[in-house]
């Protein structure tokens, strides 16, 4: 979950010669026995500023304070005089739920937070726990929902966002954002409540659902996904 912390493990008991971190070809830890030197590195973007923890003793990278931004795959490279091991890490960190409430008749927007869209080769906004799909977009162009809960509602916005009109009891409930690009799969999630806004919006059927799906706590299972690749090819999942 966003805010928590996940460590990178090196599985080794002693420094070898070398030992480098690697985040998107770009080195974010080394350690140089010889040297006497541990470094930690940001990237230009400045995700990592203030959050890399580099354990002298085992070579272990800790990332603190995660976001999303996080999310993708880590190499770590560790040398010595008679071989080189490699390894490969998967971290997709789950984003917390936002909860949005809104009146009968009015509109809501459902922001993905990110400012360029072009990176991501595919978003999926969904709908409930059937998964209904809203819309798909594939590069700048978007498919919306033909379900007639949403039909002739939404509004697309060049980031990715959606804004819903003339909003319905019916469009209260959980929505979820898949943005997927080559290297990984952001996920972000929304929390939907309606309330009435006049007194003949209570006589509506589906008031009554609206109003417990608003005052049910719902859990919803942040994680963080941490999966080990081995130079052997072998998986180890983790869900913390």
């Amino acid at each position: 979950m966003e805010g928590d912390s996940v460590t990178l493990e090196s599985d080794i008991t002693k420094i070898y010669d070398e030992i480098q971190f690697e985040y998107d070809d770009s080195i974010i830890a080394e350690i140089s026995r010889a040297a006497q030197n541990f470094s930690t590195f940001d990237v230009p973007d400045g995700r990592f500023r203030h959050r890399l923890k580099l354990d002298n003793q085992t070579g272990s990278l800790t990332i603190t304070n995660i976001t999303t931004q996080h999310t993708g795959f880590y190499h770590l490279h560790i040398f010595n005089s008679r071989h080189t091991v490699h390894k490969s890490f998967v971290v997709n960190v789950c984003n917390v739920v936002k909860y949005v409430t809104v009146k009968v008749g009015e509109s809501f927007t459902l922001d993905t937070g990110v400012t360029d869209i072009q990176k991501y080769g595919q978003l999926l906004w969904k709908f409930g726990g059937n998964d209904t799909l809203v819309s798909k977009i594939n590069g700048t162009d978007p498919v919306f929902s033909t379900h007639e809960r949403f039909k002739d509602r939404i509004l697309y916005h060049e980031n990715g966002s959606l804004t819903i009109e003339d909003t319905r009891f019916e469009h209260a409930g959980s929505y979820r954002i898949e943005m997927s690009s080559s290297r990984n799969t952001l996920l972000k999630r929304f929390s939907v409540l309606v309330t009435a806004s006049t007194v003949s919006d209570l006589e509506h059927p589906g008031s009554i659902a609206a109003m417990v799906f608003g005052s049910v706590l719902i859990l919803t299972f942040g994680c963080i996904i941490y999966c080990k690749i081995s130079k052997r090819g072998k998986y180890h999942l983790q869900i913390l």
